[in-house]
């Protein structure tokens, strides 16, 4: 029988995103620094908030932002800025090539 528990690995990169079509977010990229279970993670994270609606486990849209701050106070994960190579958009197109840096506009 196989374990299909999500578990985010140590040494592995990650990224983290939220929402759906104009609100989509990308949050971060990490390096994983300890091995932990990402759904059981959020589950503690969500025990630290009052309940909005009752009792359902509907909880304000926002604190979907402290996730990051939470899981890195946690020592889970550590930050990274990207970079992009882009290759060109028709095959390799040496005029098009280019290296994005964090923070930085073309």
């Amino acid at each position: 029988m196989t374990n299909n528990k999500p578990i985010a690995k140590a040494g592995q990169l990650l990224m983290i995103d939220m929402r759906e079509y104009s609100s989509y977010t990308v949050m971060g990229f990490f390096v994983i620094l300890k091995t932990f279970d990402p759904k059981e993670e959020l589950i503690k994270f969500i025990a630290t908030y009052p309940k909005i609606y009752g009792d359902d486990y509907e909880y304000k849209y926002e604190q979907m932002d402290e996730i990051v701050p939470y899981l890195i106070a946690q020592g889970f994960l550590l930050e990274i800025e990207p970079i992009n190579l882009y290759l060109g958009y028709c095959g390799f197109e040496i005029d098009e090539m280019s290296l994005k840096l964090p923070g930085k506009v073309d």
